[in-house]
């Protein structure tokens, strides 16, 4: 989820500069907010986040590598406000397992970022280890290190500036075309950095509490190199996730029991913060959820969740019912996430007692 309260500040902005024919300003918005990410330090949450954060749980918190018993896969698609012409797109896909004999977990996973209509695309592949520690019979402490390799592309021809709009006659001249920007292009449209980020996990058959802290090492993502002396890297992320697990009768004979689950996930990043709270259920092969997403002190989305699973897989779709002062019509945000798990259909006595299951 991105910043929609800068979104919001931007979008007033363009409609107050250019008042003509403009079937273009919700790309042309957009695109001008994107080229404030890359000079300033005014977009304070960077980071793509799923609705469906517990369908990735390994880009939450690297602890979360190799939660379950067997190999597990899971992806997730997200197409955030459709509705206008330069929307977002976001794609995660994940692999992690666990090997008992050690107590550790190993997890990989790609993302894949494109910011309005293809103008910002940020590649990551990152990779995960994490340690159980049993600290009696109920409860474990898990800890997880992450190493990510991040590249950053600008199409710099995409981008539209508030100086190349006619502020009289629209947004486009006489002519048709827009009118030239006094903005340069950066000399390197490309940037490659390593991030680093840890977590920790604390968790029983009832509760779950989980820290994360990402950008450890401040990377710097920037494109433009002025004002260096003022830029202290990318701000670090933190993450605070916790909830707690009611099982809702015995465990059927496939192997599933079901069980309601109130959680929530909060976010800060610099003086940005975003809060997810919601209850997830899961009632034989059928899921679902409604979560209320808050970006500082505005509201921001309800989200509708479901889906199916059985003991190997789980689809589901995820809606964001936008409640923010947005103003146009963006479509909301849509979410389709899928995971597998490589498990035997043998029968066999499960070591799992914790409360962990919308995560799996």
């Amino acid at each position: 989820m991105k910043d929609i309260n800068t979104q919001y500040i931007e979008h007033k902005r363009t409609k107050r500069v250019a008042s003509g024919s403009m079937g273009s300003v919700p790309s042309t918005i957009i695109l001008i907010w994107l080229g404030l990410c890359f000079s300033s330090n005014l977009v304070r949450a960077q980071d793509p986040v799923f609705s469906q954060f517990f369908a990735t749980p390994i880009q939450m918190n690297p602890a979360f590598a190799g939660l379950s018993e067997d190999a597990h896969i899971s992806s997730v698609y997200r197409l955030q406000w459709p509705g206008i012409s330069a929307a977002y797109n976001t794609f995660a896909l994940g692999y992690d397992q666990f090997f008992d004999a050690s107590n550790l977990g190993l997890g990989f996973q790609i993302n894949r970022d494109v910011a309005g209509s293809g103008a910002l695309g940020t590649s990551r592949i990152s990779s995960m280890l994490s340690y159980r520690l049993n600290i009696n019979d109920e409860t474990y402490i898990r800890g997880g290190i992450e190493a990510s390799l991040i590249q950053k592309s600008l199409n710099w021809q995409k981008l539209l500036f508030f100086d190349a709009i006619e502020s009289v006659g629209g947004s486009i001249t006489p002519g048709g075309s827009y009118l030239p920007s006094a903005e340069v292009e950066p000399a390197n449209t490309r940037r490659a950095y390593l991030d680093i980020g840890s977590g920790l996990l604390l968790y029983n058959s009832a509760y779950y509490f989980g820290l994360a802290i990402n950008h450890m090492n401040t990377p710097e993502d920037r494109f433009l190199r002025d004002n260096l002396e003022n830029y202290q890297g990318l701000p670090l992320r933190w993450s605070v996730h916790g909830g707690y697990q009611f099982k809702l009768g015995r465990k059927a004979a496939n192997g599933l029991y079901s069980f309601c689950a109130p959680n929530l996930l909060y976010t800060r990043q610099a003086s940005f913060s975003q809060l997810n709270v919601g209850v997830y259920l899961a009632v034989k092969q059928l899921v679902g959820g409604i979560y209320y997403r808050q970006s500082g002190a505005n509201g921001d989305a309800v989200i509708f969740h479901a889906g199916i699973r059985d003991r190997h897989y789980t689809l589901a779709y995820s809606f964001d019912y936008t409640v923010s002062g947005l103003t146009i019509d963006t479509g909301g945000g849509h979410e389709i996430s899928v995971s597998y798990h490589f498990m035997s259909d043998k029968p066999r006595r499960s070591k799992l007692n914790d409360c962990l299951q919308l995560f799996r």
